[in-house]
């Protein structure tokens, strides 16, 4: 880690180059601490959604905005099609080792809209929740507090990418699509061994799981 007296160091673009923090990541860890005001505020909010549900929570992480414009042509933004194959894969993937263990699904991301279009015919969560707009420091406390299961849809998502990475404290699986070529920003590389990448056959909607 750089050595700096300041007392808050700001780096832009956010890095997600995980080989560099496995020496520091209780540091790193330590950089993600959420004040007591956003834990107060978050909790009370998560109380009051699930107060008695022990359902396991799939978190769908979404992405769209201003990926794939001129802005940004090489960011991927979320596709709707693998967003609903990819849940529907990974919740039955679920069920198959937890048969009797209910899942809500949890859709993350700023395009409430998309996420209201979503479909997800053919598996029965016990329910679909979409949380309320937040700050980014309550939204991603909000993420690495509830999620259970988490699919990036959008791989070059830095907030997508550290939920997962802060995740790994409550033991979540972690997913993300496979969607790397050459012009794509990052590559397989730069997600952690143990997540899970998911290939998508775009003709025959087919999801499958890479390497």
């Amino acid at each position: 880690m750089i050595k700096s007296k300041e007392k808050y160091l700001r780096i832009l673009p956010p890095p997600q180059i995980h080989k560099l923090f496995k020496d520091f990541r209780n540091q790193i860890k330590e950089l993600f601490s959420f004040s007591n005001k956003v834990r107060t505020i978050v909790d009370k909010y998560i109380s009051e959604i699930f107060r008695n549900d022990s359902s396991h929570k799939l978190c769908v992480h979404t992405r769209l905005g201003d990926f794939g414009t001129t802005k940004w042509p090489r960011h991927h933004p979320t596709r709707k099609d693998f967003t609903e194959e990819s849940t529907k894969f990974v919740f039955n993937e679920i069920k198959q080792i937890n048969k009797n263990k209910e899942i809500s699904l949890i859709l993350l991301g700023a395009d409430k809209k998309f996420l209201s279009d979503l479909n997800f015919d053919g598996i029965n969560p016990k329910r679909v929740f979409i949380p309320k707009n937040m700050p980014r420091g309550q939204d991603i406390y909000f993420s690495t507090k509830i999620c259970n299961t988490l699919i990036i849809t959008a791989s070059v998502s830095t907030f997508g990418w550290w939920i997962g990475y802060l995740l790994n404290d409550i033991k979540s699986q972690i997913y993300f699509y496979d969607d790397f070529d050459d012009n794509t920003i990052f590559q397989r590389k730069d997600f952690l061994p143990e997540w899970i990448p998911l290939k998508f056959n775009l003709k025959t909607k087919q999801i499958i799981k890479g390497h």
